[in-house]
């Protein structure tokens, strides 16, 4: 089978490179000799070269500040006469904002002119950069609430320690002995027992020396000798 040495060159790409020319670069392609004896081979490697280019199209080209309109034409220029205007729509929509995708992609216009002038619109009212502000707004806005909510959690915590610690000092103690200068234990007892014995049973038994007391109690302590 017939080749020559440009069929090597078949898929080579040819892209000028950025700010090498003011004026907008056309891609192209080289095209290798026909094959009369594969056909279909040929035309195969043709239309993958072809491929190849618009992928480097799709993946490299940004629609930055430009209208969507200038952007349409800027890959019209890139892609040549060759194209069909349906895989241009396509590549050139898939470069545009998601909310202009949204809006065109129902659209049926007439001519791919009168869909770039609508795509224009729609980013005149909701350009990407107030997109962008919208979307930093509701970041903050979701950040400042789990804030709120990790704050309100800590109060909570704090309200449950300071409840804990209320309660115990509220608590009545009934082991250990009581903050204060007397080491004695108090008690208490019911009224019938007081008003039928006044001193309770641990100073009636020990006197100065008891330990604890039940209250109510009249017991009074007796001045041992030497005491101020």
């Amino acid at each position: 089978m017939p080749r020559t040495q440009n069929s090597e060159d078949a898929g080579s790409d040819s892209i000028a490179s950025p700010g090498t020319s003011n004026e907008v670069c056309r891609i192209t392609t080289k095209i290798p000799p026909f094959w009369p004896e594969e056909p279909i081979i040929w035309f195969a490697q043709v239309e993958d070269s072809k491929e190849r280019k618009l992928k480097q199209l799709l993946m490299h080209e940004e629609l930055g500040d430009r209208k969507p309109s200038q952007f349409l034409r800027h890959l019209q220029g890139l892609a040549g006469p060759d194209i069909s205007n349906d895989l241009l729509i396509t590549i050139w929509t898939s470069r545009l904002p998601q909310n202009i995708q949204t809006v065109i992609a129902g659209q049926t216009a007439p001519t791919l002119e009168l869909l770039a002038d609508l795509a224009d619109r729609v980013h005149e009212i909701a350009p990407p950069s107030l997109q962008v502000a919208c979307t930093s707004t509701v970041s903050a806005h979701a950040s400042t609430l789990e804030n709120l909510t990790s704050e309100i959690a800590e109060l909570r915590r704090q309200m449950r320690q300071l409840t804990t610690h209320s309660y115990r000092q509220l608590r009545p103690k009934s082991r250990g002995h009581p903050q204060g200068r007397s080491r004695s234990k108090s008690c208490t007892r019911s009224d019938s027992s007081y008003r039928k014995y006044p001193t309770c049973w641990y100073h009636s038994r020990y006197a100065n020396k008891a330990n604890k007391c039940v209250k109510p109690c009249d017991f009074k302590a007796e001045k041992t000798p030497g005491s101020r």
